[in-house]
């Protein structure tokens, strides 16, 4: 009886040791099992926040096109570990895309400013076709405004066309109607030239032998000194001899016909 008995207790501490064992490691295990939860926990935690931060930074990015917290973006993307690729993968192309949209905004920008100090048809078609290449709604906005300037320039340009032909065309008529005044002024009318012709010279008949002297004919010009060569010659005009002359006139001189002599 008393090694039945004994053997009994050594069975029922056998038994005690071994189920407080197992308490002991299961415990142990719940443990570990807890911990690793909570630091798995943690550890998704700390990568949605991660997330959570890289997206509203890339929203802001979005929001404010500022180099700044374009760079803030990329920052926090670069801080999302392996576990999520494929966000990190998503958010980087999202970012990407609005750095090529604002490359695409700042070449219209920048030929839009080109545009408007040369007002060039080459430069006025080139800014349009950048224009019509922002096809996203995300510059929906920017492409109205772009164009509406530029139709600005266009409508600029035009009525500054319109001006300088018109300000040609009235040079053109002022001109022509200088060009007729001067030339009114200028023509004088060609007057038919009226050349005097002389007076015959006259000649005194010739008695005995002797001529009389020739008288010019007097002109326009220098008429006293002809008159005075006139009186002259008259002057010294020999007075002819008394004697009987020819009454009958066929022997007068020069066949004149001679009533009664001098």
């Amino acid at each position: 009886m008393k090694i039945k008995k004994k053997t009994m207790i050594i069975a029922v501490a056998t038994i005690l040791i071994v189920g407080i064992s197992f308490g002991v490691i299961h415990h142990q295990k719940v443990e570990a099992e807890r911990i690793a939860q909570e630091e798995q926990d943690a550890k998704l935690k700390e990568e949605k926040e991660a997330l959570d931060i890289t997206k509203k930074a890339i929203d802001e990015a979005y929001k404010t096109r500022n180099e700044k917290d374009i760079k803030t973006a990329e920052a926090a993307i670069s801080k999302l570990n392996d576990n999520q690729k494929k966000d990190k993968v998503s958010l980087t192309d999202k970012l990407t895309e609005l750095t090529k949209l604002l490359n695409q905004l700042n070449d219209v920008n920048k030929q839009l400013s080109k545009t408007e100090k040369s007002k060039s048809q080459a430069d006025i078609d080139a800014t349009q076709q950048l224009i019509d290449k922002l096809t996203d709604d995300y510059l929906k906005k920017d492409k109205d405004t772009a164009q509406k300037k530029l139709d600005e320039i266009k409508t600029q340009l035009s009525t500054e066309k319109e001006q300088a032909e018109k300000a040609k065309k009235e040079a053109l008529v002022t001109q022509e109607s200088n060009e007729d005044a001067t030339q009114a002024e200028t023509f004088q009318p060609t007057q038919p030239q009226y050349q005097e012709q002389p007076e015959p010279a006259y000649t005194l008949p010739v008695e005995n032998g002797t001529s009389a002297p020739t008288y010019p004919p007097s002109t326009t010009d220098g008429g006293a000194s002809n008159s005075n060569a006139v009186q002259d010659a008259v002057n010294n005009t020999p007075t002819p001899p008394s004697q009987d002359l020819d009454t009958t006139g066929t022997n007068g001189p020069n066949g004149w016909e001679i009533e009664g002599g001098w």
